[in-house]
């Protein structure tokens, strides 16, 4: 009880506060407009007369001028990126990229009916241009949150994972806990069943 009476009076608490904080930041039109001019119209253009058509990965104009430059060679190089970088790459993934996509890049599913794509036959530069467009639900990795050095070390790290051969037995999908426990449930649960079924036939 004394739980739930802390619990009610912190949620009112915060609720006032949300709700002063939405009052205090309210923007104007105007302020709209310089917001979509600073980040917006780069893509879109100023008059939207360039706007991404769909939730797809559209690239236009700059964007895939400098990726194109940037990443045309990755596919073939990244493989011969250090140990390092590789290493890098995959704990910069696991802490930006794993809880959308799965830890072993195999994607995964999003609230609503959306999901993560799978990254294991990606190209490099569908990877960079995702990062720095965010399409559907995926957020814009700008160069405060991962510079291109840290993009291009979660890069390597998947075209290292997609060329790395496979072991420790079938990869099940490469889902986790899921695919592992309805393959125990299904095959290995029927196959006691199976056996004690088997069993009492012999005995009776």
């Amino acid at each position: 009880m004394i739980t739930g009476a802390v619990y009610a009076g912190a949620s009112a608490a915060f609720a006032s506060t949300d709700t002063q904080a939405a009052a205090a930041s309210t923007l104007t039109v105007e302020d709209g407009e310089k917001l979509f001019t600073a980040n917006c119209a780069t893509c879109h253009g100023l008059d939207l007369q360039a706007a991404l058509i769909g939730a797809g990965l559209m690239i236009t104009g700059a964007v895939y001028a400098g990726t194109s430059a940037a990443f045309a060679a990755t596919d073939t190089q990244a493989a011969a990126s250090t140990t390092l970088t590789v290493e890098d790459g995959e704990k910069l993934f696991q802490a930006n990229c794993a809880m959308c996509h799965n830890v072993a890049a195999a994607g995964g599913a999003l609230t609503e009916g959306k999901y993560a794509p799978a990254l294991t036959e990606t190209s490099a530069l569908h990877m960079y241009a995702a990062m720095v467009t965010g399409p559907q639900n995926m957020p814009v990795f700008g160069n405060m949150n991962l510079s291109d050095e840290d993009k291009r070390d979660i890069i390597s790290a998947l075209l290292f994972q997609q060329q790395s051969v496979q072991i420790g037995g079938a990869s099940l999908g490469s889902l986790g806990p899921v695919s592992e426990g309805l393959f125990v449930w299904i095959f290995g649960i029927g196959a006691l069943v199976a056996i004690t079924v088997w069993i009492t036939a012999k005995s009776n």
